[in-house]
């Protein structure tokens, strides 16, 4: 779908002007057509396309560091991308200390970027 024809389904819609919010992933056209016909709404992205931008960036900073590691160090790093997509509550601190020392460091770089970007504390 393109911009237009998103714009002609939305101008379409009763009661558009009730309209408050809208969840959308982060494609251009569908952000472009809803601040064209719904001004006032609030554009709220989902939650699986941030996530997967952010696993993706991680990811390229992961090999990043990686390759710039010799090959002892890089081998104390095997698995490593596994620890860095688990969840808070499953992460066990000393594995995460000793495999990774960058991992806090990480963690809190994208849960102030998570906070700072994505939330609307309002």
């Amino acid at each position: 779908m393109n911009k237009p024809t998103i714009a002609r389904y939305l101008s379409q819609l009763k009661g558009k002007s009730d309209v408050k919010y809208v969840a959308m992933d982060m494609w251009n056209s569908y952000r472009d057509a809803v601040k064209s016909v719904l001004p006032n709404a609030n554009i709220i992205i989902d939650k699986f396309h941030v996530v997967r931008m952010a696993n993706e960036a991680m990811e390229r900073v992961r090999k990043s560091l990686r390759s710039s590691l010799q090959p002892k160090q890089r081998r104390t790093l095997m698995h490593d991308r596994f620890i860095l997509l688990k969840r808070q509550k499953m992460l066990l601190p000393k594995r995460c200390r000793n495999s990774l020392p960058f991992c806090g460091v990480c963690i809190a770089f994208y849960r102030s970027r998570w906070n700072s970007r994505y939330r609307r504390t309002d």
